[in-house]
């Protein structure tokens, strides 16, 4: 079986994760195969299964927050990840809610990662300028860790203003889900 090994030193345990097939052409990627894999996966002892963010492309990619809701409907133990939302693209008020209500459908079970992104020419599709992508992702942040552990935010930002502001439902994890930063650079590390 795959899934959580304990190393024989006895140092620690190793989980394996597997990526959720988002892109949906040709044969064998309708929703029934979609379903099958999640299934397989939780069967086999996978400990985790994860989505990407791709919010422009021209591959037929499913949206990543929708196709966990789905796997949290199909599933009862894996733990369920994205890696990674693109952050400084996304609205923290409407992204902490998509979260919290994974979370919500899974149990408890979402892993949020988060990173800035590597192509910086995807800003100007959204409306942005990438030029303050990094304090605009640690601002968002910032807000996402306010709205799901206080009652209501007031925010008064560079790129947010917030009055009295409150996501409902909170995550069910507290005192909220697990965030993982991803990026390559070592800016990005740091």
């Amino acid at each position: 079986m795959i899934g959580t090994v304990t190393s024989p030193s006895g140092a620690g345990t190793v989980e394996f994760g597997i990526g959720i097939p988002q892109v949906q052409t040709g044969p064998g990627s309708d929703v029934g195969s979609l379903r099958r894999f999640l299934v397989r996966a939780e069967a086999l002892g996978f400990d985790s299964a994860w989505v990407m963010d791709q919010p422009i492309g021209t591959a037929p990619s499913l949206e990543p927050l929708g196709v966990l809701a789905y796997a949290a409907a199909l599933t009862e133990r894996i733990r369920l990840g994205t890696a990674v939302i693109l952050a400084p693209l996304r609205i923290p008020v409407a992204l902490a809610a998509d979260l919290a209500t994974v979370d919500r459908l899974s149990g408890g079970r979402l892993v949020a990662g988060l990173a800035l992104g590597g192509d910086r020419t995807r800003y100007a599709a959204f409306g942005l300028s990438p030029e303050a992508r990094v304090r605009r992702f640690e601002e968002g942040v910032r807000l996402l860790t306010l709205l799901w552990t206080e009652p209501s935010v007031t925010f008064d930002g560079e790129f947010w203003q917030l009055h009295d502001v409150s996501v409902q439902p909170k995550p069910v994890q507290r005192p909220h889900p697990p965030l993982w930063f991803g990026g390559g650079s070592p800016a990005a590390v740091r």
